[in-house]
């Protein structure tokens, strides 16, 4: 998360401690939040692929009860950083997110999808912005409190040989804060 954002999370909560009254609200406006993913290895072979990557990344928004957040998909990034000249053996993409907690009730949320003959792979990086099939990320604030998440990434082609995966996931977000109350 960005230290703006943390910063500004701390100094409210901090606050929230000592306040009687409803003294301090913070909004916060975060234009572009990254997350990287790593990397994982993916073997040739099949012609179907599903990669997960796991992260507990947003889990410091999830531990702030008050807070009100409200996040809108800009962007998820599909690198191949090993192994591959370019990624024409891609048919199809989709990138699904779903918590990691066994409890939680949220099913798997599909975000972005790249149909056949829709993805462009003659580099070695396919970016799926909003405009790709991009779901509607309402529910996606609830899928964040439930804290470490996993993002699933399912792809359609054989790749001629075993390749590395890096995934990124870009959000822009509005927090709110409010701290204090009547004590």
């Amino acid at each position: 998360m960005e230290a703006p954002l943390k910063r500004a999370l701390f100094l409210a909560t901090a606050l929230s401690a000592t306040a009687c009254v409803p003294i301090v609200q913070v909004d916060a406006d975060v234009e572009s939040l990254c997350v990287g993913m790593g990397e994982q290895v993916v073997p040739s072979g099949t012609d179907a692929i599903t990669v997960v990557f796991e992260t507990d990344a947003f889990s410091d928004l999830a531990a702030v009860g008050s807070l009100e957040i409200s996040m809108q998909l800009e962007q998820v990034v599909l690198l191949a950083t090993g192994g591959l000249d370019d990624l024409a053996f891609v048919r199809a993409i989709a990138v699904s997110v779903a918590p990691m907690a066994p409890e939680s009730e949220l099913p798997p949320m599909e975000l972005v999808r790249c149909a056949a003959g829709e993805c462009d792979t003659a580099d070695l990086e396919i970016a799926l912005g909003a405009g790709a099939a991009a779901a509607d990320l309402g529910a996606l604030d609830a899928y964040v409190r439930s804290g470490a998440l996993a993002f699933i990434v399912e792809i359609e082609g054989a790749p001629p040989r075993d390749w590395t995966l890096a995934l990124s996931l870009c959000v822009s977000a509005t927090a709110r804060l409010q701290v204090g109350g009547t004590r």
